[in-house]
């Protein structure tokens, strides 16, 4: 289920899983979404051509590959379609945060209020930390960057979000009793990068993500012993999209 998605919508995931949960057969998902794929493909939402041969079905695997472009690499890495390449596009499931501003106002999915971080979540994090140390496993961390729009209006929705006061220096110190490094990237802003790298209101891009560890490496991080600085910054500059490092590598 979308987080961006309407009443209508949920209603019909809640049809769907009842349908599943009350007809355990092997032929189950079939009969629940035939009616829907020919659907979709009638109103152009699957390529029916791609489906029929040529490139796209030597070398895609599945029908969002195959229609959309976007699926995981070879690498593991997620390469997002085109509807999700540029966020000022009517056609993007969150254009302009929208859908995420909503969440925000209700205290919804990841965007639930709190006023102080969660005690037992730290403990655990702390036993993490303990068990990789003892181990001898070095571990990096850092709190991921929201688009500046989205951080703002959390930043800005007062006692909602509270907990966001403490957290980097809770983080900072429990990463630090280990020896352990720690960052704060919470704002695009941190890392000069536009709200219109975002792939959506909860994900930074590839770019961004460039961004991110480049600023790790400037600041002393011992990444600095397995990558190139030089050639991670030409890789930045070399980028021809808003969002994607690599967007013909599916």
């Amino acid at each position: 289920q979308s987080p961006y998605a309407g009443p209508g919508h949920t209603r019909h995931v809640e049809w769907i899983d009842q349908r599943l949960a009350d007809r355990p057969r092997m032929w189950q998902t079939y009969e629940t979404h035939w009616q829907h794929v020919w659907g979709d493909i009638f109103a152009g939402k699957i390529a029916f051509r791609r489906l029929a041969g040529g490139e796209g079905l030597r070398s895609r695997f599945g029908l969002n590959a195959l229609c959309n472009e976007q699926g995981f690499r070879n690498d593991g890495s997620y390469l997002y379609g085109r509807n999700y390449l540029d966020i000022t596009s009517a056609h993007h499931p969150d254009h302009l945060f929208k859908g995420t501003l909503k969440l925000i106002d209700k205290g919804s999915f990841h965007f639930a209020w709190a006023k102080v971080p969660s005690a037992p979540a730290l403990d655990e994090l702390r036993r993490l930390l303990g068990f990789c140390n003892a181990r001898g496993i070095d571990v990096i961390g850092f709190l991921p960057p929201y688009p500046h729009a989205v951080w703002a209006k959390m930043k800005s929705s007062g006692e909602k979000y509270s907990y966001l006061e403490p957290l980097p220096a809770l983080l900072g110190t429990a990463f630090a009793e280990r020896g352990f490094e720690f960052y704060d990237f919470s704002d695009f802003e941190m890392l000069g990068a536009a709200d219109s790298e975002a792939i959506d209101g909860l994900h930074g891009s590839e770019r961004v993500y460039l961004r991110l560890l480049i600023a790790m490496i400037e600041r002393g991080s011992r990444l600095n012993a397995y990558t190139s600085l030089p050639e991670l910054r030409a890789a930045l500059a070399a980028s021809k999209t808003h969002t994607s490092l690599f967007p013909e590598r599916l």
